[in-house]
Parts: C-alpha cells; sequence; structure tokens
C-alpha cells in the first residue's frame, strides 16, 4: 500500500522509538461478537496483544470486510507489537503493516478523525514526519468539525494540535511552514485559554536549533502567552532559555533556566541544573557555579535513580556532569 515503502525506507534511519499509541476513551477493545465473549468479563484496553486477537479480526473482516473497526483494531495490535520489538527492521515492518491497516480504516470510513491520529503516530514513530503532519493536519480538521467542548475533547484537540507542532518542527519548505503555520494559528482561536496551544505554537516557531523554518521573536511572545495563563510552565521557561542561548545572550538564558529549575519536577529538574551549568561552564566562564549546578544534578539524577528506577540518559548525564566537575576543579585551581 501507499505508505509502505515510505515506512521501509524510514526504519534504517534509526528513529523508531517515539512511545506507544495513546487510545481515546471512545474505542472498543471488542468490535466483534467474538471479541465480546471472549473477553466480556474484562474491561481493560490491554497493552500488548493477546494471544489470538488478530486472527478473531482477521475472522472478523471475513464476515464484514467493510466495516472499518476491525482493520483500524488489528492496526492496533501490530502497533503495539512493533513498540515491544527490539530488532530495528521487523520493528519497521511491523509498523508498516499497521500503517496499512489503518490505511484501510480510512479508506472505509474517511471521516474519522482517530484513525488519522492512529497512522499519524506510526508514521511519526517511523520518522516520516511531513506525512504524519498531514494526517495529523486531517485529525485537527475532522474533529474540529464534529466534536464537542467537554473535557475530553479539548484534551484531544490539544494533544493534535501538539503532536502537529512537533511534526513540523524545522520544516525546510517555506511554502509547507506557512501552512503548518495557519493550522496552529487556527488552534489559537479554538484553544485561545488553554497554554497549551500557545507552547504548540512556540515550539514551531522556535524550531530545530540549525535547520528549517525558525521565528524567534514570534516563539517568544508565544512562551510568554502560555506563562500568562500558566506562570508555573517549566518546560516554558526552559525552552526560553534555549532560544536565548541560541541568540547568545547567555545571561538572559542562565535566568530562564533558573525560572525553570524553580517550577520543575522531580524528573525535569536534575536536566535543567545541567544545562544551566553548561550555559555557566562554556560561556559565562563561572567554574564555581557551573560546578556547584554540575553537582546538585549528579546528585538528582541519582535520587531519581533510587526513586523512579533507572533511565537510560541517567548513567551518561552523570558521567558527563562528573566529567564537568572535575573540569571545573581544573580551572579554579589555576
Amino acid at each position: 500500500m501507499k505508505y509502505s515503502k515510505i515506512l521501509c525506507g524510514c526504519v534504517l534511519s534509526a528513529v523508531l522509538f517515539a512511545g506507544g499509541i495513546a487510545m481515546a476513551d471512545d474505542v472498543k477493545l471488542q468490535s466483534t461478537p467474538e471479541m465480546l465473549e471472549k473477553y466480556k468479563n474484562t474491561k481493560i484496553y490491554y497493552a500488548i496483544d493477546m494471544p489470538g486477537e488478530i486472527e478473531d479480526f482477521e475472522k472478523a473482516i471475513k464476515k464484514n470486510p467493510l466495516d472499518p473497526e476491525n482493520y483500524a483494531q488489528i492496526g492496533v495490535r501490530y502497533s503495539n507489537k512493533a513498540y515491544e520489538e527490539k530488532k530495528l527492521f521487523e520493528k519497521g515492518m511491523l509498523l508498516a503493516t499497521a500503517v496499512d491497516y489503518y490505511s484501510k480504516a480510512i479508506e472505509l470510513n474517511p471521516y474519522n478523525y482517530r484513525y488519522y491520529e492512529l497512522r499519524a503516530s506510526n508514521l511519526e514513530r517511523a520518522g516520516a514526519d511531513i506525512f504524519a503532519s498531514k494526517d495529523y493536519a486531517k485529525a485537527i480538521e475532522l474533529i474540529n468539525n464534529s466534536c464537542n467542548d467537554d473535557r475530553g475533547c479539548i484534551n484531544l484537540k490539544t494533544m493534535y494540535y501538539l503532536n502537529f507542532a512537533r511534526c513540523t518542527t524545522g520544516l525546510y519548505d517555506k511554502k509547507e511552514a506557512l501552512n503548518a503555520e495557519k493550522v496552529l494559528l487556527e488552534g489559537t482561536k479554538i484553544l485561545s485559554d488553554n497554554p497549551a496551544i500557545w507552547v504548540a505554537i512556540g515550539d514551531f516557531y522556535k524550531g530545530n536549533p540549525h535547520v528549517g523554518y525558525k521565528n524567534y521573536k514570534k516563539a517568544i511572545k508565544a512562551y510568554n502567552q502560555a506563562l500568562s495563563l500558566n506562570p508555573n510552565y517549566a518546560a516554558v521557561y526552559f525552552n526560553l532559555a534555549d532560544i536565548y542561548y541560541r541568540l547568545e545572550q547567555y545571561d538572559t538564558s542562565v535566568t530562564y533556566y533558573s525560572k525553570a529549575i524553580e517550577h520543575a519536577d522531580d524528573i525535569e529538574k536534575p536536566f535543567y541544573y545541567k544545562y544551566r551549568a553548561d550555559c555557566y561552564f562554556n560561556d559565562l566562564k563561572d567554574y564555581a557555579k557551573a560546578k556547584e549546578d554540575y553537582k546538585k544534578a549528579v546528585e538528582l539524577f541519582k535520587t531519581n535513580d533510587n526513586k523512579f528506577g533507572l533511565s537510560n540518559s541517567y548513567p551518561y548525564f552523570i558521567l558527563e556532569c562528573e566529567d564537568y566537575i572535575k573540569g571545573c576543579d581544573n580551572y579554579l585551581h589555576q
């Protein structure tokens, strides 16, 4: 099908770990009488494929090949298998199979925004961000036309805009960037009181450091709008620190790193200490403050290890911080 070659080509890019599929509350585990009977005593949506589920849905498709939900549900199972798969090529093949099933569901019902979301999520996991962004844009269009303004719907809309912004960050093509900007600005009209939409706008304008479309002035304005709605948004302070760092305004960058640390949760905080330390060390040449921040980062990384379990990134950051502490000592004792 259309997307299989795209995904298989993206497999070798080694960017297949973007997370699992976020399931909406209205998704049914069972869409056939056989499945209902088999799982009638459970309300759990399983994170991994239960034995026989794919086969059951394949049988359901043979009985009713025009029911799009069966194709979507098989797609979910292949997506989950891909999430569990360790081998890169096999993971890509499973994602490609899932996307083909989602494409069939969309073909049969092109008005279900969740099918576009599911396909977009898989495309994004495979590194096909441009194709994913087009599906997120379609999901946004459909959900804005059909969904009411209850809390669950608002949360879904917000998620779609955030996902869309993530996929369009760093676009090379100016026309594509302007189209993406238009979609996001329309989101501010719908979700004007939701800080997350302004974060999405800020992320889009912030872009990637060295490639693609960027507008730091607009990014700063959007992030400040988010902070006016939620002044405790640690990640926004961090993003502002990053922008001012790129602009080589290091004192201002440190100010925002400090605000990020002030509002951060336990998982975020050691990373923010580490990045502020980098600014002190590499740019402001304040080795005493850098050493203090690196030591605090190491302490918190180790605390997180004990509290939350070992993160794959913790050992790397701990070793890096410890090396920089030695570097600080060398400069301080010269």
